[in-house]
């Protein structure tokens, strides 16, 4: 059977297992500071500085129903430096968030930070989502290197498709050697694999280059991890390192989004088969999906997500209905087409 171009739209909902989604991230952006101080956690000022900015722009964050809302708020008034540090913490926080795995104390406890309540039942954030290894276990190929037909475009600023790849990977590679070999990091000269359409956490502009905060930190206590990544806040002040084309919003129409957009236009030109999972098409984001997704030589659209709506996609991408299978039960795995 032949294997038919597929590429994968995916939104919060799959990076479910491993992540806070809309106001939960919210709530764990402001937990951080509560946490800290209930284990006794003794930081510098310059550490304290950056978790209570982490602290405050989760509070905003919530106020305005999710972190991307208030983003668009303080586009829209031009509020742009505040939007540089609202990324910064964001990206600060999802990478304390990757990197921990407890908190030192003198009892050491697991940090019930990385819990969730489901169905009155405590449960645990997985580092990866594994429906990502196993979704990469089909799609790869020895080196590995992932399927000539096979694609992502995401809107997670998350890298769990990356740390994923990156279990593939012999010694550990760093995310600089993964992108050689899975290409997310967007450049003008790049043939982009995983298109990230609000731009990617971890990472930050320096004049020169980019930086990446898993290199200057492979620890999982949080009193090592944070005091790695401070140095960011006093950086920022003074104008040596930026986020802003890194961790960008597809709103925001600078070059680096404009990149990115352009080759997710082109791989869903080819696209035959296009699997959305877990994506709720937010309305400042529709005018972008609409140029994404509108008259595109799809033969099959799949949508796993627990509110999936076959009606949606007609009404607003003019899909139509025969080509539509809808998944609205099964999230224990990503769908992977018959074609495979």
């Amino acid at each position: 059977m032949e294997e038919k171009y597929t590429t994968y739209y995916l939104g919060a909902g799959a990076s479910y297992n491993a992540l806070p989604i809309l106001n939960e991230l919210s709530d764990k952006m402001m937990s951080l500071r509560s946490l800290l101080r209930q284990h006794g956690v003794s930081l510098s000022q310059s550490s304290m500085d950056l978790v209570e900015s982490i602290y405050e722009f989760g509070s905003r964050a919530k106020e305005f129903g999710t972190i991307d809302t208030y983003a668009r708020k303080l586009w829209l008034i031009e509020e742009f430096k505040e939007l540089s540090k609202l990324k910064l913490c964001l990206s600060a926080f999802l990478t304390i968030w990757f990197e921990m795995d407890r908190v030192d104390s003198k009892s050491n406890p697991q940090p019930d930070v990385k819990q969730r309540i489901i169905k009155d039942i405590n449960t645990s954030y997985q580092k990866i989502d594994l429906r990502y290894i196993s979704l990469l276990a089909t799609f790869l190929k020895k080196g590995p290197s992932l399927s000539d037909n096979v694609r992502f475009i995401t809107w997670n600023y998350d890298l769990q498709i990356v740390s994923a790849f990156r279990y593939f990977m012999r010694n550990n590679p760093s995310l600089r050697e993964v992108n050689e070999q899975i290409s997310f990091l967007p450049s003008q000269e790049t043939d982009l694999q995983i298109c990230h359409s609000n731009g990617i956490s971890g990472f930050y502009e320096l004049k020169k280059g980019i930086g990446s905060f898993t290199e200057r930190t492979n620890k999982s206590s949080l009193e090592e991890i944070i005091p790695a990544i401070s140095f960011i806040w006093a950086e920022m002040q003074h104008d040596n390192i930026s986020f802003n084309n890194l961790l960008t919003y597809a709103w925001e129409n600078n070059e680096q989004s404009q990149i990115v957009r352009k080759r997710a236009n082109e791989i869903l030109e080819k696209t035959d088969i296009l699997v959305i999972v877990g994506y709720s098409f937010p309305p400042f984001n529709r005018s972008i999906d609409k140029e994404l997704l509108k008259d595109k030589p799809f033969t099959q659209v799949i949508y796993q997500d627990p509110s999936a709506s076959w009606e949606f996609l007609n009404q607003t991408f003019g899909i139509k209905q025969q080509k539509i299978q809808i998944e609205r039960q099964d999230m224990r795995q990503f769908v992977i087409p018959n074609s495979y």
